[in-house]
């Protein structure tokens, strides 16, 4: 009832062949594994173009969003201190009419 282990090789032990580079002449292709590997790489190029237009559109429409978020804060922020500003100006002048309108019924004049 023992069971069999196989003796362990060192892998420094085994020497092994570097593999062997074989010209791409060497490797008969047929006219259809030609084609499927040119069309292969047509679509991996039309991928990778469409890839990019993908991204580039997304980064585009971030910038323009960006600037139009700015460009409409200072729009905001101009029509905010310009609304700010005739505010100021519409005090004084309602306050200059009442101090003028109070002198002029009281008769005293500073």
């Amino acid at each position: 009832n023992s069971v069999f282990t196989p003796p362990m090789i060192s892998m420094n032990t085994v020497s092994r062949s570097s593999p062997l580079a074989l010209p791409s002449t060497h490797i008969h292709r047929t006219k259809s594994e030609i084609q499927l590997c040119e069309d292969m790489a047509a679509a991996e190029w039309s991928d990778f173009c469409m890839f990019h237009r993908i991204v580039n559109g997304i980064q585009n429409k971030q910038q323009i969003m960006k600037q139009s978020n700015i460009l409409c804060q200072n729009i905001s922020e101009s029509k905010h201190e310009g609304r700010t500003k005739q505010t100021y100006e519409n005090i004084i002048r309602y306050h200059n009419e009442d101090i003028k309108k109070d002198v002029c019924d009281s008769g005293k004049y500073f």
